[in-house]
């Protein structure tokens, strides 16, 4: 190290004293104490950015939610547990419409707690067909169908030469030939293709008389046992909820779960409306039946957007706790001043002191803010700037003091340092209101 620096740092040393030292570093200790719990997990993630979605307007390579199986790995036989997934919104949109889809295909041994037993149809139309002719109507056929059957009730007249015919179409087409009087259809010819409306047909061949007749249809639901379905409404902006499905385990047995997630993502954009997006996740997981009970709940993961926001929003309001308590310090306010001086030593030196840490701290928060949550926007520049750029120049008028004083006079001084600072008091209230989240209640846009 030459001898310029040396002297250099010999007089920064002198102008600040022992005391200024140990209050600078009493206060850069209590700074790093908010955040630092805060940045390992911010850091530890950073170099791992997400890579399923854009939301183009907040941030980039973003997950719009995260999940985490939230179940036991192993249960007793005959033992009652949900099975769940941790569902995380690290963002500052919501999530709607947020289901989840369980497939128990794969699990011989776990079902439903309360399988989905519907009661079957039955449907009794009847009429008369006239001679010649046809009389018809329909049903539905909707959901997990094991059965369709449909029997033709009719008694034939002495005499009577003619044949009743019941015929059957449906979405699919014809299901049955004439000449028939039960048609059955079984339930594995059902997919989502064919479920819908279905035309019953009785036609009478007589040419001279009209028959009386019944219909018995029997629509028989079958639950499916193999599939579970839970649906929450809403997971607000930074909330995470778990969302399960009751289960019973059965017989021992080791079973592969598989999970399907759905959520719909709405993005409030102030210039362009609110946009909606629809995301899915998959996975599996698996839990074996046996003996023991074998738990281990999930943690909630402490996001890089959402880890970089909280401390954005800390360094923020320590900001301005500190930009107010220099102004307080500062000595321009005779009854705050005299109250102050009687209870610490050396005012001045503490204003100093808490002057240079607010400047630490508002670039902090202007940097760990724009590196997480606010990347790839200018959100808050304009109104944020201005109070940061006046915060540099007051700075610079105090800590060039006597050259100022010297060229425009100690009054002329106290009144540029003085206003300077209530503007920049007064941005900042105008920057947390317009910009900041924890007082968003009082916009009333």
């Amino acid at each position: 190290m030459d001898l310029s620096a040396i002297v250099s740092l010999q007089g920064i040393l002198r102008r600040l004293d022992r005391g200024r030292i140990i209050g600078f570093m009493t206060l850069i200790t209590l700074l790093f104490i908010l955040v630092l719990p805060l940045a390992e997990p911010a850091l530890s993630e950073l170099l791992g950015p997400y890579e399923d979605g854009e939301c183009e307007e907040c941030h980039t390579e973003f997950e719009p939610f995260m999940v985490q199986v939230d179940s036991p790995s192993e249960v007793p036989a005959g033992y009652e547990f949900d099975y769940g997934l941790l569902v995380q919104n690290p963002w500052a949109h919501d999530l709607n419409d947020v289901t989840l889809i369980v497939d128990l295909s794969g699990s011989p041994g776990i079902g439903p707690k309360d399988p989905t037993k519907l009661e079957p149809v039955q449907l009794q139309p009847g009429g008369t067909a006239p001679a010649g002719g046809s009389s018809f109507d329909s049903f539905m056929v909707e959901g997990q169908v094991n059965e369709v059957r449909i029997e033709m009730d009719w008694n034939r007249p002495l005499l009577f030469m003619g044949d009743l015919d019941l015929t059957l179409s449906g979405p699919a087409g014809d299901w049955s030939e004439t000449g028939e009087d039960q048609i059955i259809i079984p339930g594995d010819r059902f997919n989502a293709d064919t479920y819908g409306e279905y035309f019953w047909t009785v036609s009478n061949s007589a040419p001279a008389r009209s028959i009386s007749f019944t219909l018995d249809i029997l629509i028989d639901h079958n639950g499916d046992d193999s599939e579970v379905t839970a649906l929450i409404d809403h997971l607000g902006p930074r909330d995470s909820m778990t969302i399960s499905v009751p289960l019973l385990s059965r017989d021992r047995s080791e079973n592969r779960i598989s999970y399907t997630l759905h959520a719909t993502a709405s993005y409030d954009h102030p210039d362009e409306g609110v946009d909606e997006d629809v995301y899915s996740t998959t996975g599996t997981s698996n839990i074996i039946v046996d003996s023991d009970l074998v738990y281990s709940r999930p943690s909630e993961k402490i996001t890089v957007p959402m880890t970089l926001w909280v401390m954005g929003r800390i360094l923020g309001f320590l900001t301005v706790a500190l930009f107010l308590a220099s102004f307080a310090t500062g000595g321009s306010i005779q009854k705050v001043k005299r109250w102050i001086d009687g209870k610490i030593k050396d005012r001045v030196r503490w204003h100093c002191v808490i002057s240079f840490t607010v400047m630490i701290s508002a670039v902090l928060h202007l940097i760990v803010l724009y590196l997480g949550y606010y990347s790839n926007t200018y959100k808050g520049i304009f109104t944020g700037g201005i109070p940061l750029v006046m915060m540099i120049i007051v700075g610079i008028t105090g800590y060039k003091r006597s050259a100022f004083v010297s060229r425009i006079g100690e009054r002329n001084w106290r009144r540029i340092h003085f206003w300077l600072s209530i503007a920049v008091i007064l941005f900042l209230l105008f920057h947390m209101i317009t910009e900041g989240t924890d007082l968003s209640f009082i916009r009333w846009w």
